[in-house]
């Protein structure tokens, strides 16, 4: 049984009573010289642009709008950091689905289902630091895999279904980073750029943070992004919003 988004919030707000316990004890106890780890758990509220266009042999090409579709997505981060060196991870799940409208096509109706991964696997090593900012070196991998489905009703035809599957692999280089406004709050960032499978993959994300002995709150506005050829099924996508994460140290 798929979660609504309204239970996905529920369990969101439960895993962060935890992990706010668990980390308070973990930073009466932590170790200087031992890996610093931190786990976020976020809510992103972002805007889907993007299209698919299916193509079955002797046809046509068919467009699909998949823009403004998101019922549900469970987001999460983790950090591991010890002296100039860094792991970084980073995971989305998306279950999205929407019925769309098609004015003036054989089709006119399209019921759209999506679900997918999208998982980064960062490396970092620390290029700046001052007591007031540091800047980071980032390179690793970003996966996305998304299954689709494409209902198809029509007046005058029977209904067609459509279903292809997309796996894209892409390298990606990029920074990250800090600036520190005073001894609590600071100005988190990070940009990254790459391909592989895709044409074209980036992200940006920048926002504002209040730091604690447990962990931080932060509020940015992230913008992540996958371009691809005109001869693949998912032409592109693209995430846009305002994101609230809870960081715990341990």
């Amino acid at each position: 049984m798929i979660l609504t988004k309204y239970a996905a919030l529920a369990v969101f707000i439960n895993l962060l009573f935890f992990f706010n316990s668990r980390a308070a004890n973990a930073a009466e106890t932590a170790d200087p010289g031992a890996w610093q780890q931190s786990a976020a758990l976020y809510v992103w509220l972002p805007t889907l642009d993007g299209e698919l266009k299916y193509q079955r042999e002797g046809d046509e090409p068919f467009p699909v709008d998949i823009s403004d579709m998101l019922d549900m997505a469970f987001m999460g981060a983790y950090e591991a950091r010890k002296n100039k060196w860094s792991i970084l991870g980073d995971l989305i799940y998306l279950d999205l689905g929407d019925d769309k409208d098609r004015d003036n096509r054989l089709y006119n109706k399209v019921e759209l289902d999506l679900k997918g991964w999208q998982v980064g696997l960062y490396g970092g090593y620390n290029l700046y630091q001052t007591g007031r900012s540091n800047l980071d070196l980032l390179a690793g991998l970003r996966y996305l895999t998304i299954e689709t489905e494409s209902n198809l009703t029509s007046n005058q035809l029977p209904p067609l279904t459509l279903s292809q599957d997309v796996d894209l692999w892409d390298g990606v280089i990029g920074l990250r980073g800090r600036t520190n406004i005073n001894e609590n709050w600071f100005i988190p960032y990070q940009a990254d750029i790459g391909t592989g499978d895709s044409d074209l993959t980036w992200q940006a994300m920048a926002g504002i943070a209040y730091q604690a002995s447990w962990g931080d709150t932060r509020l940015a506005y992230r913008y992540l992004e996958w371009d691809q050829g005109d001869d693949d099924l998912l032409q592109k996508l693209s995430f846009s919003g305002p994101q609230i994460a809870v960081a715990f140290y341990f």
